[in-house]
């Protein structure tokens, strides 16, 4: 059995300023046969992500089912002003 990898809506880093925001998405590029959850984190106490209208925390699980493996789930990425 093939386990799915994760699919980023982006290749290369993603700069996010002091002060603002930025996005991405996630998706899983094979249907699983099971459900799947993906931890987004940030080991950075100023760095903050969230997706749709969650709260901004250190982490978020993502959760792929059979039926929704390839929607892509939106995470925003924050960078807290000093």
């Amino acid at each position: 059995m093939v386990s799915p990898d994760i699919v980023l809506s982006r290749s290369t880093a993603l700069p996010v300023a002091e002060g603002s925001s930025a996005t991405y998405t996630v998706k899983l590029n094979l249907q699983p046969t099971g459900s799947v959850k993906v931890r987004v984190s940030s080991n950075n106490p100023d760095v903050k992500v969230k997706t749709g209208s969650g709260t901004a925390g250190s982490y978020l699980d993502l959760t792929f089912g059979t039926g929704t493996w390839n929607d892509a789930q939106t995470v925003t990425v924050s960078a807290d002003s000093d």
